[in-house]
């Protein structure tokens, strides 16, 4: 039975030990599973292509309470006998640009409306400038193609919801709150 939490491409080498400097992480030693049909470079088939050399990355996951959790992930390079480039196996659940699961990047852009973007980033074991990017990214995406309206008359009016007062702005030209 597989596990729905952990990433389908992935294969558990081992957990490390916490370290005594950060109790609050845990790291997973891992392997991709997925291997080149191609060479990305010039197309030719994976049976030109030769391993070259393992690095090691390091990717956050959405935390499990209370833990931050870490992937070390063993990538392994290739290198093509046609045109003699390398590159790196691909990591399909991890975004590169971020260094985390697109699990984690989902739940940083999810988190980072309604919570402060450093109680995010220390919940997932990032800088705050990561999840503000991410946010922002997020932000920016969202506003394409939404034109920004000055509203023409504003009205303000005061409702009391769960025993406390609130106030609604309306767009009185615009009928919309």
């Amino acid at each position: 039975m597989t596990d729905p939490f952990w990433p389908s491409s992935l294969t558990l080498l081992t957990e490390c030990e916490p370290d005594p400097k950060h109790p609050d992480r845990r790291l997973f030693l891992t392997r991709c599973k997925t291997e080149p049909t191609c060479c990305p470079h010039c197309g030719v088939l994976a049976d030109r292509l030769y391993k070259h050399g393992i690095h090691l990355r390091q990717f956050n996951e959405v935390p499990a309470f209370p833990h931050k959790v870490i992937y070390g992930i063993e990538v392994q390079r290739w290198k093509c006998r046609d045109c003699a480039k390398t590159f790196s196996q691909t990591l399909p659940d991890m975004d590169e640009r971020h260094h985390m699961t697109k699990r984690c990047l989902a739940y940083a852009r999810e988190r980072g409306i309604p919570n402060t973007f450093l109680s995010v980033a220390r919940d997932i074991g990032v800088t705050e400038k990561t999840v503000r990017n991410i946010c922002t990214e997020h932000f920016v995406g969202l506003m394409e193609g939404h034109k920004a309206q000055a509203t023409t008359i504003m009205g303000i009016d005061e409702l009391k919801l769960d025993g406390q007062m609130r106030c609604i702005f309306m767009d009185i030209g615009g009928k919309r709150m």
